[in-house]
């Protein structure tokens, strides 16, 4: 069954793909991990690559190609934990994905975000604090996906600085505990 925003990504991605901007990867963690403090996280196993953006040695999304960009991070935390990750654009903090489990057993978080983004610009997630990630080959639960739905032009987006942003501030102010 396809949640709505799953649908209307999948749509996004078929429609991109349609008018010949098939630059489209996901990758994801088949295997429950500990994540450092600071660690960008390696997505080691790649469903897609088309455009082969995506290094799973680094776990960053090269541009291949100047456009408008979807990008989605998901997650679950192992039983009795918690989790924050946060996507970033050439080291500037885009949005974040929490879960916990303390509570509740686990704890699922995810996000999506609409970029637009440069040739070369690098995008990856990052772990903030230790977390611990749930999953096994048969249960996959972290995913990386992106995917262009406009290119554009060469000419260069004009950049912006998100790097201590309001945003940022205020998500450590909510949860001061997960930073």
């Amino acid at each position: 069954m396809f949640s709505i925003s799953a649908f209307g990504a999948t749509l996004l991605m078929l429609i991109g793909q349609i008018a010949g901007q098939n630059i489209a990867f996901t990758a994801v963690i088949e295997n429950k991990q500990t994540i450092p403090e600071g660690e960008t996280l390696k997505y080691e196993k790649v469903l897609t690559n088309n455009g082969l953006g995506y290094n799973k040695e680094d776990g960053v999304f090269t541009a291949p190609k100047k456009g408008v960009y979807v990008f989605s991070i998901n997650a679950l935390s192992t039983e009795g934990e918690k989790f924050l990750i946060n996507l970033y654009r050439n080291d500037n903090y885009i949005v974040s994905a929490y879960g916990t489990g303390v509570a509740a057993g686990f704890g699922a978080g995810s996000n999506t975000v609409v970029l637009a983004i440069n040739k070369g610009d690098r995008i990856y997630v990052k772990a903030p604090r230790e977390v611990f990630l749930s999953g096994s080959p048969d249960e996959i639960y972290a995913s990386f996906t992106g995917f262009i739905i406009l290119q554009k032009d060469e000419k260069p987006f004009e950049s912006v600085d998100t790097s201590n942003s309001e945003l940022e501030k205020s998500v450590k102010k909510r949860i001061p505990f997960m930073f």
